[in-house]
């Protein structure tokens, strides 16, 4: 009698086919990442795009690009700090709102940009330190409901799918935290800011009515004569496409400013840096919580609709992805221990913000995406030559750009 003849594999076989499919799933696993990242990056050059347009479609509208902010202080030789607390009173700094909320209609978001006009003309809130208190998200609770909570609000192609420094759609909380240095809080973040040229950020703020006092200022400018280095002098060819405006005091309705035209940017559209990436880190509490109302969180870089540096702005002083920390009014205070120490380097300068500065910064493997002027968007690798930069970086110094 036969015996029964059974097929099967041996254990030996079976170890080896599943080290082959090991192998496999490790060779195959970085070609997965990478073309996921692909997909997030084309994600991320789209939300560029989109915002580009939208800016050049308010300039055909208004004749103007949109100013980065208007603001009512005057600058005499000494830090500046109109992106603290400040109203439209007598002896208060004050701003008005940034070129995000400025280009609300012109990116579908009608509903945002009526929020944000009843607030900025509305009797009441008029007198708040700022267009961003206002826009406190706590105010729809709060008070009787007084405000608008535009700071609750950001719409998702303000957010760059590639962050990976914690949870995306959170909130700048600094008044819960006790740090009320900016007199700010509960305002979303988002991934995307504009470019104030290649300097501090007085640089790209309107003079007072006192001129320029180069010993004071220390100003700096390239000097075609030696190289391009930089040296003193008044800040001309530091100047971004965007910066702040000015705008007269007690106005009896909110004033927008005028940004620069078009035939103010004599290096060329195609040649300019607009807009590029921000990272937005959620710092959080005791609880595990970024979230509105919650204490931490006190960084303020991203946060939409405030026209300070590292937040709706930064500047080419230094490069993307800069191992250089920003120099910001507002820093989360536990971040230096975080993951993301490294990644988003920061300094607190608190109300004394002149002097700031911030690089544009991204989660995209080994650089940024960076639209121009004419809203074609392209990826600048942080190596990249920082005289190089900070000359895409401004509209007025008449270098040549490699394309």
């Amino acid at each position: 009698m036969k015996k029964a003849f059974r097929c099967g594999f041996t254990l030996v076989e079976l170890l080896v086919v599943i080290a082959i499919i090991g192998v496999l799933v490790a060779l195959l696993l970085p070609a997965i990442q990478a073309a996921r990242e692909a997909a997030r990056r084309n994600t991320c050059v789209n939300n560029q795009k989109q915002l580009g347009l939208a800016i050049l479609n308010f300039e055909s509208a208004q004749g103007r690009l949109p100013p980065g902010g208007p603001t009512c202080t005057e600058w005499y030789g000494g830090p500046l700090s109109f992106h603290v607390s400040g109203t439209q009173v007598e002896n208060a700094e004050c701003y008005g709102p940034n070129w995000y909320v400025q280009i609300l209609p012109y990116i579908e978001q009608q509903a945002l940009s009526g929020i944000a006009s009843q607030a900025l003309n509305d009797p009441q809130n008029f007198q708040e330190a700022n267009p961003a208190d206002n826009w406190d998200a706590k105010r729809e609770t709060e008070n009787g409901g007084n405000g608008t909570g535009l700071g609750a609000h950001i719409a998702d192609f303000m957010l760059c799918p590639s962050t990976d420094t914690g949870k995306t759609d959170t909130y700048f909380n600094d008044d819960d935290d006790g740090t009320t240095g900016v007199a700010l809080g509960h305002l979303k973040k988002g991934n995307y800011a504009v470019c104030f040229g290649g300097g501090y950020m007085i640089h790209a703020t309107p003079p007072g009515s006192k001129p320029y006092n180069l010993q004071s200022m220390n100003d700096i400018r390239r000097e075609p004569s030696q190289d391009n280095k930089i040296v003193q002098g008044p800040p001309d060819l530091l100047n971004g496409v965007f910066g702040m405006v000015r705008v007269d005091k007690n106005p009896s309705t909110a004033r927008m400013g005028r940004g620069v035209s078009i035939a103010q940017v004599p290096d060329g559209m195609s040649n300019t840096i607009l807009l590029s990436e921000v990272l937005a880190w959620n710092e959080e509490n005791a609880q595990g919580s970024g979230d509105l109302g919650m204490t931490g969180n006190d960084d303020w870089r991203g946060t939409w609709m405030v026209p300070g540096m590292g937040a709706s702005v930064f500047s080419g002083l230094t490069p993307p992805n800069s191992e250089t920390p920003d120099d910001i009014p507002a820093c989360g205070s536990g971040i230096q221990n975080s993951s993301v120490a490294t990644q988003m380097p920061c300094s607190d300068k608190g109300q004394n913000g002149g002097f700031t500065f911030a690089a544009t910064r991204s989660s995209h493997p080994g650089g940024v995406n960076s639209a121009r002027g004419d809203a074609s968007v392209h990826f600048v690798e942080s190596e990249i030559n920082e005289d190089v930069w900070q000359a895409v970086c401004t509209r007025n110094g008449a270098e040549a750009v490699d394309h």
